[in-house]
């Protein structure tokens, strides 16, 4: 194989190698689809880092015996899934993954992987610094995952909670100095990162005459007040001809324009640890 990209927990790849050396020639690269710092980060860094082995990642070099740090392509994966069954990933949103070599060089094999990814239909750009995308993934990774596991609390919530909000500018900004520490320049500021996360719509109930569904909302400036729109498009995940009829046009043969007036409630807020 040219390419083996690899989906499986960190913590598995040092009992990956009878999976993966059936794939593997001399050339063989291999695509990390992790989150948090990889085992390959120090390997071609340069500086007083430079081939540092992070035992935290790689205990006794047991990662780096299976997949070599010089088949490492890193990647980082902006796509939502969801294991719906074993075997069965099912696809929520987001089609990009950038990739980059260790050493920042823009590589034949990230451009040819690149490329196959675009021809795929995905989003595959390739930079020089993907450690500052691993850092930036993380370090809001690092602070809303644990709070909202424990708080039961969506990315809104928290931010517009005055007390985990803090929490997670204070974790977001010790990651940022660790980062900046290893000479890692993140070029996204906390006040940015969480402005982001608070426009993250919440999800609300949805009710017409005939029936209701639950979907995500978000305020958009550019409708008028009173007016919803909803997209009829990916029933599998809000059926929105649930609220209105199931009728299509017979001349054209696809959905018609379809209104119904509706009500719409906020879902209860979990409760937030004060």
């Amino acid at each position: 194989m040219d390419y083996v990209f690899l989906g499986l927990k960190a913590n598995a790849y040092a009992a990956c190698g009878p999976l993966i050396a059936p794939l593997l020639h001399e050339r063989t690269a291999v695509v990390a689809a992790q989150n948090g710092i990889p085992w390959w980060y120090f390997h071609r860094h340069g500086g007083p880092y430079d081939g540092h082995r992070l035992e935290s990642v790689d205990p006794g070099g047991a990662v780096s015996r299976v997949l070599a740090p010089e088949r490492a392509v890193g990647c980082v994966v902006y796509a939502a899934t969801e294991l719906q069954s074993p075997g069965v990933v099912r696809h929520l949103e987001g089609t990009r993954f950038s990739v980059g070599e260790p050493d920042r060089s823009l590589s034949p094999r990230c451009r040819d992987l690149s490329e196959a990814m675009r021809t795929g239909g995905l989003k595959c750009p390739v930079g020089p610094e993907l450690r500052g995308d691993i850092w930036i993934k993380l370090f809001g990774n690092i602070s809303f995952n644990p709070i909202s596991a424990l708080a039961r609390a969506t990315m809104r919530q928290m931010c517009l909670h005055g007390g985990t909000r803090r929490v997670i500018e204070t974790m977001m900004r010790e990651t940022l100095s660790v980062a900046e520490a290893l000479g890692c320049a993140v070029g996204v500021s906390v006040e940015r990162r969480l402005a982001g996360a608070e426009r993250v719509g919440e999800e609300v109930q949805v009710f017409s005459r005939r029936g209701s569904v639950v979907a995500p909302v978000w305020i958009d400036r550019a409708l008028r007040p009173g007016l919803a729109f909803m997209t009829m498009h990916f029933p599998d995940e809000v059926d929105t001809n649930q609220l209105t009829i199931e009728a299509n046009c017979p001349i054209a043969g696809t959905a018609e324009f379809k209104a119904s007036a509706i009500r719409i409630e906020k879902l209860p807020v979990a409760t937030v640890v004060r």
